[in-house]
């Protein structure tokens, strides 16, 4: 009776759990990424077929995401030039003020004799990728003339790798998108290619691989659930003993 007890106790814990990990699926678990790529493309842009590169989200803390963007490099490249052409655009749901970090380049800047630089560019519109609250644009600091961008700022193709930080807290799910012909643009970037054409492309998110169909436990959910089933193995081992002694 001991035995049966013990197995109930132990089974409805690991059913516990498992409801405990599926309700919190959607809080933050510090060192959880999710990925999207550049693959959807302006069609008056004329840049070639993507993929175009890979937007990686990680975890820092309750208040900070790295982002890092890799582009296929050699052909694709951020645009060198002012707004409305941003390096990377995005949204964030209850656009929270934000504070950005640079890591690679560090400090955004690209190369020192023409000063290429990440700069916030703040709210912007990438045609046909609508408007965005957020935006980084890549810059020479050289002041434009009455006419024209200025001097072209130091090509760079990346990987841009830099964190955000809000005091009101982030995690992978804050980047909200915009729908566009059917489809949900979260980021998107204003790229050249290899030869010189320019425009900007949207990034898809990559749903990540179950086939399962459910969400996929955490290192420290299949911990405690291998403890489990260990634990009942035991008692089931201790009940047979029992009965082979008697």
């Amino acid at each position: 009776m001991r035995l049966k007890t013990n197995m109930i106790a132990a089974v409805s814990a690991l059913a516990l759990l498992g409801v405990a990990t599926t309700a919190s699926a959607n809080v933050l678990v510090l060192g959880e990424s999710s990925s999207y790529t550049l693959s959807v493309t302006d069609p008056a842009a004329g840049i070639g077929a993507g993929p175009y590169g890979t937007i990686s989200i990680f975890e820092l803390s309750a208040n900070s995401l790295r982002i890092t963007v890799d582009l296929n490099d050699p052909a694709f490249k951020f645009h060198d030039g002012n707004d409305p052409h941003p390096a990377l655009a995005f949204n964030l749901a209850g656009s929270p003020a934000i504070t950005y970090s640079f890591i690679d380049p560090v400090g955004g800047l690209v190369d020192q004799a023409v000063d290429g630089k990440f700069v916030n560019g703040g709210a912007t519109t990438a045609p046909p990728f609508g408007s965005f609250t957020y935006s980084l644009d890549f810059n020479s600091a050289a002041p434009p003339p009455k006419k024209g961008n200025g001097p072209p700022a130091t090509p760079f193709a990346g990987p841009l790798v830099f964190s955000i930080t809000s005091l009101g807290g982030l995690d992978i799910s804050s980047f909200t998108p915009n729908l566009v012909g059917g489809q949900n643009i979260y980021f998107t970037s204003d790229l050249t290619d290899a030869n010189g054409n320019t425009g900007n492309v949207g990034a898809l998110y990559n749903v990540p691989e179950n086939p399962g169909g459910g969400p996929v436990p955490e290192p420290a959910t299949w911990a405690f659930m291998i403890m489990g089933f260990g634990g009942i193995g035991a008692m089931m081992r201790r009940r047979r003993s029992a009965l082979v002694t008697a």
